[in-house]
């Protein structure tokens, strides 16, 4: 637990910045103990601007310390395998109706505990198509190969202050250990961005080849790694394109307190003890966690495939994670610390190659997918009206208006007659062909229903079993 000299040389504060869950807000937890009376500490506790608790040195009128003081915070854990086919089945209303399991993958978690699920299900005709489901409970959810169930259930994260040492308040994640032990540094690599053709055969990026597969392969490389000083070390790797640099550092020489940076921002500040360390060793372990995304502008489809002129953004993002420690034996010079990332010392590393200028990618959509591994997504206008729906539209409007451009033709006709009986002939024959034109529209929505109908089938057999493709 680090000392505070700012508030005080008696008081000693300890401070938790943490994000419990996946879309949980940022925690500032801060535990303050004031030791200007040793038999009666004072005691704050504060989450952000609020105080969940406050006593005084010495002041225990009431024995508000005879307990430990416990805080919860609850939280949501995130699921795992997202994005990974064979791994999940959802339990979904069938065609024989009933519910019945289907193959799916877990697209995204919402803040709610809900899931944003891809199914793989048959429609009409036997084919297998996938069905997008944006709201799924965990309770409908289950592992494919053990059918055990999905369970999101609620987790805490809890802070405890023992009453007869305050100083050795303790953060722990319910069921998993303590906080230290739960540690994880949020990578923000930027996105790359592809441009496709119209005619989806053409594909451009915003980065050259190297950088690409850089970018897709994660590997991570060592850079250099240093010691400035007696109290300071750092090391640099580099995950796919984007750089970090972890810096470990000691106040002063005969601390206990050693600091962890990473790219210039506090990461960790504490002691072994702090670390919950069983060997003496000042040992840090958390998580390099990172999404990369790829980010496609698209020309828009109708729903039946149609190319149009407008354009859209398709973002494709896949999280990933490494596991890196950073570990120093006791008493010794920061020139011994070792960091190691998924296992391998940093110095064994593959080493970054170095970049040579060249220009940004522009190839064809085939050779993209077989080098890389990458197809560019579609993005339907679900908004946009069937060319049926449009061409029907359109000539509903012009027979609305016919009628009244005949009355106009009629009227004018008959004021050339002087004839009364051909004039009435005249407008018998414009009743009759404006009765025609009322019930056109009418009939033509009858049409364009069966068309639509086939087009949504898109097949059908004829007397023998033959199978036609509708046209």
């Amino acid at each position: 637990m680090a000392r505070a000299p700012t508030l005080g040389e008696h008081v000693h504060e300890a401070r938790w910045k943490v994000q419990a869950g996946l879309e949980g807000s940022l925690l500032d937890i801060r535990v303050q103990v004031d030791m200007a009376n040793s038999d009666r500490p004072g005691v704050r506790v504060t989450s952000g601007k609020e105080v969940l608790y406050a006593v005084q040195p010495g002041d225990y009128a009431n024995d508000d310390m005879l307990e430990d003081i416990v805080f919860q915070w609850p939280f949501r854990r995130e699921v795992q395998d997202i994005k990974k086919d064979g791994v999940y089945e959802v339990s979904l209303f069938g065609g024989k109706g009933g519910r019945q399991w289907f193959p799916a993958k877990i697209m995204s978690q919402r803040p709610d505990g809900l899931l944003e699920v891809v199914a793989r299900m048959p429609n009409s005709t036997g084919d297998e198509q996938e069905v997008n489901l944006p709201a799924v409970r965990a309770d409908d959810l289950r592992e494919m190969e053990k059918q055990r169930p999905l369970s999101l259930e609620l987790d805490c994260l809890v802070l405890e202050v023992p009453r007869a040492h305050p100083r050795g308040a303790k953060l722990r994640v319910d069921g998993a250990g303590p906080a230290t032990h739960q540690l994880a540094w949020k990578s923000l690599p930027p996105a790359v961005a592809f441009q496709v053709s119209k005619d989806r055969k053409h594909v451009t990026a915003n980065v050259g080849h190297s950088e690409l597969s850089h970018y897709v392969s994660g590997q991570v490389r060592g850079g250099g790694g240093h010691a400035h000083a007696r109290n300071e070390r750092s090391w640099t790797i580099h995950v796919g394109t984007t750089q970090h640099t972890i810096t470990l550092t000691r106040k002063s020489l005969n601390s206990k307190i050693l600091a962890l940076s990473i790219d210039g921002s506090p990461f960790v500040e504490a002691s072994a003890l702090d670390l919950d360390c069983i060997d003496g060793a000042w040992n840090c372990n958390f998580k390099l966690r990172g999404e990369r995304v790829l980010n496609f502008e698209v020309f828009e489809t109708s729903r039946q495939g149609q190319p149009l002129d407008s354009k859209n953004h398709v973002l494709e993002k896949t999280k990933y994670e490494h596991l890196c420690a950073v570990r120093l034996a006791c008493n010794r010079d920061l020139c011994a610390a070792e960091l190691t990332v998924n296992g391998v010392p940093h110095r064994r590393l593959p080493p970054v190659r170095r970049q040579h200028a060249e220009k940004n990618l522009d190839m064809q959509h085939e050779a993209l997918q077989i080098q890389y591994g990458i197809t560019a997504p579609h993005y339907i206008n679900q908004d946009l009206p069937s060319l049926l729906q449009v061409g029907l539209e359109s000539v509903t409007r012009a027979l609305q208006d016919a009628p009244t451009k005949i009355q106009t033709s009629y009227e004018s006709a008959a004021a050339a007659f002087a004839d009364l009986d051909a004039a009435s002939k005249i407008q018998a024959g414009y009743e009759s062909v404006a009765a025609a034109f009322t019930e056109a529209p009418a009939k033509l929505q009858a049409g364009y229903d069966t068309a639509a109908t086939n087009f949504t089938t898109g097949q059908e057999k004829d007397s023998q079993g033959n199978t036609l493709t509708a046209v």
